[in-house]
Parts: C-alpha cells; sequence; structure tokens
C-alpha cells in the first residue's frame, strides 16, 4: 500500500512490515496478527502487530524525550513540609474536624514519640490544602442574570475551564504514550473498539490542515451531564468530560487521564406553586429553564473552546513535541430527557419527538433502516427554522413552523462550537435504551400482565429462584415484587428470563421471540471490540426483534410507539462512527452520583435549605478539587520513588554491590535529601557508600 506521507517530527520509525507472510502460514497470520493503517496525516506506514501485545494501539512505546514530571525545585510532596505530613493528610484531609483534631493532638503528645509530623493544628491542614489546590485546573464562579416575566433572575454557579483541563492532560508525561494523536482502522476485517479506530475521528482528521513538521490533532472528548439526588431533598446536576484521545480504560477511572468535573448545572427553582400555573405559563417557564441551561453550557464549553475547536491551537506536548491542538465534542453521553434538553427538542409525545432525526411519532415503532430513511437534524437545517421562526410575524405561526420540526425556540449553545453538532453527538445508549427502556418499562412489565391473567405470575418467582447462582450474575428470590432501580439489575434478570417462562407461555408464542432477539441484540450492543460481521448480525437480531414486537403490538394491543424503541434506528450508524456502545453508555458515568452522595454526606449542611444552594456546591467543587489535587501528589511521590530506585539500581550495578546495601543510608530527618542528584546532601551520602563499598571489594 503507497502512502504520501511526511513523517512527525521525533517519531521514531514504527516497525513496518510489506512482505507477504511466509508460505503455509496465512492461516496462522491471520490468527495472531492485525493491520493496523493510520491516518494519512500521521505519517505513519501500515503496521502489523501481534495481537498479544502489551499496547492498546499497536504503537511501539515513544522513546522521545518526556518533560518532568517529578519537580526540580520543590520536593515531591509539596506543599506539605514532609513526606510524613502529606501521607498522614492523604489518610485525613475528609475526615470530620473534631476527628482530625483529637488525632492531631494524641500524635503530638506523649503516645506517639518521635513524630514527625509538622501539621499541628485543623487550621495548618487547611492552609496546606489549600496551597494544594492550585496544582490542579481551579473551579471558577460565575453570575449571570436573565430577566422572566418581569422579574430578575440571579444565578451563580461553579466551573473548570476545559481547556486549562486539555492543557493539564496532554502536557502530562505520565500520558504522553498512552495519548493517542491520530485515527487509524484496523484490519484483516474492520475492528472496532475505541473512537479512534472508528469513522468520525478519520473524517474529522482529514479536515485538519496537514503541515509537515507542525502535527494538527484532534483532541475529542465525551461530555456527559445528568440530574441525580444526593439525598432525599437535594439533587445536583453534574457535568463530566473525559478524553476519548486516551484508551477506556484510563479515560473512564478516575485516576490520571479520567473524567473531569466541569461543574454543575444551574437547576431553576420555581419561585411559585405549580399548581397556579396555567399551561401557558408552564410552556414560558419550560422555555426558560432551557434558555439558562444553554446558556451555562455556551459559558462552559463554547466560550472556553471555541476559538481553539476552529482555528487550533500550538501547544508543547507532554512529549516535548509541538503540536497544533483542536478541542472537540464529538460524544454525548445523554439519557433520553437529557438529550432532548441538550438538542432544545421536543420530548415524548411531540410530533417529531426524536432528538436525532425528523421521525413522526406514529412511526417511532419501525427501526429498521432497510425500508424507511428518515431525515436527519443538522445543526444548519434546525438553525435555519429556529431562524426562520424568529422572523414571523405571529407568534402561532412560529409555533407551528416549530411544532413541524419537533423544536422548541431555544437557540442551541452548541451550533457555536465547531465539530459538534448536538445532533449527531447525541448517542445510543444501552442503560436506558435498552436495560431500564425496552426491557424494563415495555418489555417486562407486558410480560408479568400476560402471565397474570393466567394466574401464572408467582410461577416467574419460583423459576427464577432456581436459577443457578453464578459470578457476575445477580440471584432474584422475589423478582415480580422487588422495586428495582438499576440498570444492571434490568439486564441480568433479561439474561435469565426465558428458560423461567418459556413453559409458561403458549406455544411458538412471539413473547419468547421477541426477549431473545432483544437480547441477542443488546448482547452484540455491549462488546467492546466488534467487527462488520458482527455488526450485520446485531442487524438481522434487530430486524427480527422489531417483526415480533409487531407480533405482540397484534395480539396484546401493545403500542411500540416510543422513542426509546426508535433508538435503535441510531444505534449502527453510532457504532460505525463512534465506536461500540459500551464507550459512550451512561452506566460508566452514573457512578459519579454515588461520588456526589458520599461527598455530601461529608458537607457542613447546617443553616442550609433542603435545596442544593450556592454554599454546597462551593464545599462540593472545593471537595472534589482536593481529592483530585491529593491523588495528583501521590502520583509525583509515586514518580519519585520509581526514579529514586532506579538511581539506586544504577549506582549499585557501578559499584559492583546489592541495591539492598545502598537502601540501608539512613533518611536525613530534614529531608533535604528529596532529590538525588540535585541536593547534594544526598548525592554525596550516597556516592560516599558506593565508594566505601567498591573500596572494600577491591581489598577482598
Amino acid at each position: 500500500m503507497q502512502v504520501d506521507w511526511q513523517p512527525d517530527i521525533g517519531t521514531p520509525p514504527l516497525h513496518t512490515s510489506s512482505s507477504p507472510p511466509p508460505a503455509g502460514g496465512e492461516n496462522q497470520l491471520s490468527r495472531i496478527q492485525i493491520e493496523i493503517e493510520y491516518h494519512p496525516h500521521s505519517g505513519k506506514a501500515p503496521t502489523i502487530i501481534p495481537l498479544d501485545s502489551t499496547h492498546a494501539s499497536g504503537e511501539s512505546m515513544s522513546t522521545r524525550l518526556k518533560r518532568q514530571l517529578v519537580p526540580a525545585g520543590r520536593p515531591p510532596w509539596a506543599p506539605f513540609p514532609s513526606r510524613a505530613d502529606f501521607e498522614w493528610a492523604e489518610t485525613m484531609y475528609m475526615a470530620p474536624s473534631k476527628n482530625v483534631a483529637a488525632q492531631l493532638k494524641g500524635m503530638h503528645s506523649n503516645w506517639c514519640g518521635n513524630s514527625y509530623l509538622t501539621i499541628k493544628t485543623v487550621d495548618d491542614l487547611r492552609m496546606y490544602l489549600k496551597r494544594a489546590k492550585h496544582y490542579i485546573v481551579e473551579f471558577h464562579e460565575r453570575e449571570f442574570e436573565e430577566i422572566f416575566e418581569g422579574e430578575l433572575w440571579h444565578f451563580k454557579f461553579f466551573y473548570r475551564d476545559p481547556w486549562n483541563w486539555l492543557l493539564d492532560t496532554v502536557s502530562d508525561p505520565t500520558l504522553s504514550d498512552e495519548i493517542v494523536w491520530y485515527p487509524s482502522r484496523k484490519y484483516l476485517v474492520r475492528l472496532r473498539d475505541e473512537p479512534y479506530n472508528s469513522d468520525k475521528w478519520w473524517e474529522m482528521q482529514s479536515t485538519l490542515p496537514c503541515v509537515a513538521g507542525l502535527p494538527h490533532c484532534l483532541l475529542p472528548c465525551l461530555l456527559w451531564l445528568d440530574k441525580g439526588y444526593v439525598s432525599l431533598h437535594t439533587n445536583m446536576h453534574p457535568m463530566i468530560l473525559r478524553p476519548l484521545f486516551l484508551r477506556s480504560k484510563i479515560r473512564n477511572a478516575s485516576g490520571n487521564g479520567g473524567g473531569e468535573l466541569a461543574g454543575f448545572m444551574v437547576q431553576v427553582r420555581d419561585r411559585k406553586d405549580p399548581d397556579d400555573h396555567s399551561q401557558a405559563s408552564k410552556i414560558r417557564f419550560a422555555k426558560f429553564k432551557r434558555d439558562v441551561y444553554h446558556r451555562v453550557l455556551r459559558i462552559v464549553f463554547v466560550e472556553t473552546l471555541q476559538e481553539q475547536a476552529f482555528g487550533g491551537k500550538c501547544v508543547t506536548c507532554g512529549d516535548a513535541v509541538r503540536r497544533v491542538l483542536y478541542p472537540r465534542i464529538p460524544i454525548l453521553s445523554l439519557d433520553g430527557e437529557e438529550a432532548c434538553t441538550c438538542a432544545a427538542t421536543r420530548s415524548s409525545l411531540a410530533d417529531f419527538p426524536c432528538p436525532c432525526c425528523l421521525v413522526r411519532q406514529d412511526q417511532l415503532h419501525d427501526f429498521s433502516s432497510r425500508t424507511l430513511e428518515f431525515p436527519l437534524r443538522t445543526t444548519a437545517t434546525m438553525k435555519a427554522v429556529y431562524e426562520q421562526a424568529l422572523g414571523e410575524r405571529f407568534k402561532g405561526d412560529a409555533e407551528e413552523l416549530l411544532q413541524g420540526h419537533g423544536l422548541h425556540s431555544t437557540e442551541n449553545a452548541f451550533w457555536s462550537l465547531e465539530g459538534s453538532d448536538p445532533y449527531d453527538v447525541i448517542s445510543y445508549d444501552t442503560l436506558h435504551a435498552d436495560d431500564t427502556g425496552k426491557w424494563g418499562k415495555h418489555l417486562w412489565p407486558l410480560l408479568q400482565e400476560v402471565l397474570s391473567r393466567s394466574g401464572l405470575k408467582g410461577m416467574i418467582t419460583a423459576n427464577m429462584a432456581k436459577v443457578p447462582r453464578w459470578p457476575g450474575l445477580k440471584h432474584f428470590e422475589n423478582v415480580t415484587t422487588k422495586d428495582i432501580n438499576d440498570g444492571q439489575s434490568w439486564l441480568d434478570i433479561e439474561k435469565c428470563i426465558l428458560p423461567c417462562v418459556v413453559q409458561l407461555l403458549p406455544r411458538n408464542s412471539p413473547f419468547v421471540h421477541a426477549i431473545r432477539a432483544h437480547l441477542l441484540t443488546r448482547m452484540m450492543m455491549g462488546l467492546h471490540c466488534i467487527s462488520e460481521e458482527q455488526i450485520k448480525r446485531k442487524d438481522n437480531y434487530q430486524e427480527e426483534y422489531g417483526k415480533y414486537c409487531n407480533k405482540l403490538t397484534e395480539e396484546y394491543d401493545k403500542s411500540f410507539d416510543f422513542p426509546k424503541q426508535h433508538a435503535l434506528y441510531h444505534s449502527t450508524p453510532d457504532i460505525k462512527n463512534k465506536g461500540p456502545h459500551s464507550i459512550y453508555c451512561t452506566r460508566v458515568n452514573e457512578g459519579f452520583h454515588q461520588e456526589c452522595r458520599e461527598i455530601y454526606a461529608r458537607l457542613n449542611k447546617r443553616n442550609l435549605d433542603k435545596q442544593a444552594t450556592t454554599e454546597i456546591f462551593l464545599q462540593m467543587t472545593d471537595l472534589d478539587a482536593i481529592r483530585e489535587a491529593m491523588a495528583l501528589i501521590r502520583m509525583t511521590v509515586d514518580q519519585y520513588d520509581l526514579e529514586i530506585l532506579q538511581r539506586i539500581a544504577e549506582l549499585s550495578v557501578r559499584a559492583n554491590v546489592s541495591p539492598d546495601d545502598i537502601e540501608e543510608v539512613p533518611d536525613a530527618p530534614d529531608e533535604h535529601h528529596w532529590r538525588l542528584g540535585e541536593n547534594a546532601n544526598s548525592q554525596v551520602c550516597v556516592n560516599a557508600k558506593c565508594e566505601m563499598l567498591m573500596q572494600q571489594s577491591y581489598e577482598l
């Protein structure tokens, strides 16, 4: 394969192989090796790699110079005075103040002698934690005002600058070998397991300039936001960004390279009793809330990323290479309600309820792309409708025009962000569309209703209780009466249900076929790596599921005209363009609600209203920033320890002694030995020990 390419400056050439496999080895090659075709802008020729390669993308680890992680001008545990202070604070910073004070009192009393701890009071700890927050991207306070029905509404919220967070990520030397700068394609059959080997990233990269010596690269991110309760009366609306240019195991974790809490969405509280609103007033208030919602999105994501997303920004990255970077948000991970709000489209009861295309309400049951083709929404078409509605002379004409396109009269924030078409970036969500949706809210209730009419509902419970226990599979003793509120439980029930009900239903029941086809479709959509052949199998299972849903409609008068049924229409394009559904399923991010509940439980909530207030959000963001800062310091300390071990190993080889002999050098009490090679104290001490050991070996 001939590729016209310019080398990425400073990148060592990868091993490539254009020679044919040895005779008789074709089958073995196809079984154990994969070809990776890189985007022409990368300057890399196609590569053949073994399937058991330790690097996910098949690339060799970089040998470039890297930026230094452990700073040369301060100890790795700074701003804490000593390592003992940091490691103690690491275990106590989330504890209540009275517990911290009690432990400090004990540490500095006679029950703990020879303590190196210099922190003496709670105020000392707070001072160092406040300094530590400067090591990460800090939260900013932002205020704005809106007028609604003659009243002035004042809003205040806290957020982080996404661009500053991206700069921190790409300049982190510990992540430089993990960042994927260019898209690729995996063969011998086309495989997709990450956004960077799917179609959308390849297409976006092709629109960027190709300049020799100055790489132009995308920084695609996933955005998730969702409202959830942290207590009985308090809900919060977090917004999280995840870097799609890092592998899923890194970006979906909570450590370095994982998701960033960008802030909390403003929640508009109705100042009146809802019963006092007329229908027209409710519609106006709903529009007001959407306008505030999109203004926050505009402030947090558009104003901070718009310039760089369009024209790029030159940055020196963690591997010491200068690149022009273009941040984009090509994937939104949202539930159905959030998707409609983010797209500013009308909800499930509208004439055109889908946030991605213009499908009529009475066509939602037909999701076969082989028989029907629905016009896709785009920024250009929806913006044109919105502007035309604004220009209408009469309000009724404007409303009729908007209704005819399932659109609200709200200016969408993402219209102004390059590469982030809101209708294209909304992605299929197996958690809400399948587990809690098609199965949990439709097929399962209908199945129970049908068996209840025959007096066989109790048999479901009895049969499910007999299902053998299996690791990773929940066991249900009272499945028909249990209050289920999580998607994993719904999925586990569907996995086990067929053997439990097949003998209870009539022969050749469409229920059995519909559940089986849906479960097969769901299993294919749950694959973390999916091939073209598997996509075709999913489509076939999907067609079969639709056919038996139509039979359920005929037999039980069940309507399948709901948006989560229609969402299957968009599932295959999402896989091809963005990668497997597991990448952007909301299941990954829903766990953050639990983290919010844990943090909220530690807050000082005295003198606060039942609803979330500015003070609560301030404390939440403060604790989140401290947690992130402490994790960063821990990573730096661990890297410092690794450098020490490497240096000791080098010295032991030179001295021809065991590393254990060098490690026996005692630490200086003042901890001025924190960097070998930079502080004379430590270097002289270690070198002196090595010279002594070498002299002893000569005398022998």
